[in-house]
């Protein structure tokens, strides 16, 4: 800024110096005044310029300055970029860790699903096995029932005949 400012100082110097030159060199008063107008003018443009160049020269530097805010704005983008970029990728390792312990899972809960009703099976045909003894112990059980009651009813009747037999020879002719 102070380079264009310097340089800007110098046409106007140089403006008014040439003005001045006009003059000295003995320019009829009518060209006087016109080299003076002629100077005042050149005066006010080169006071335009120099407001137009600090407005551009302050435009730059607020340009520089956005400028720089987009750099470390991109640049923190950038870095939030890499770090989701990682948290994605460690998700998606996770992810494919879940997806084969759950096929793991699966395929055990198949597994015992297949056992657990091989089991049930087992216990039904147990079932079945208890009942069937359970049938035959009761009808053995009758059975012994009965032989106990006919061995009651012979050991009644052997008995009974020990006791027929047992009467004396006498008594028993007696009775005839």
């Amino acid at each position: 800024m102070r380079a264009y400012g310097f340089t800007m100082a110098w046409v106007g110097f140089g403006v008014v110096a040439t003005a001045g030159l006009l003059s000295v060199a003995g320019c009829k008063g009518r060209e006087l005044e016109q080299a003076r107008q002629e100077a005042r003018e050149a005066k006010v443009t080169v006071t335009k310029l120099e407001v137009r160049l600090v407005q551009a020269m302050r435009e730059i530097q607020d340009i520089r300055d956005e400028l720089n805010v987009v750099r470390q704005s991109r640049e923190a983008l950038q870095r939030k970029v890499t770090e989701l970029t990682e948290e994605r990728d460690k998700a998606s390792g996770m992810a494919q860790q879940a997806q084969a312990l759950i096929s793991d899972l699966s395929s055990r809960a198949s597994g015992q699903a297949d056992t657990a009703a091989s089991l049930q099976q087992q216990v039904s045909e147990l079932k079945n096995v208890i009942a069937q003894h359970e049938k035959t112990i009761k009808e053995q059980q009758e059975l012994i029932d009965a032989l106990q009651l006919g061995v009651a009813v012979m050991s009644t009747e052997i008995d009974q005949q020990a006791d027929v037999n047992d009467v004396p020879v006498d008594d028993a002719n007696e009775a005839y």
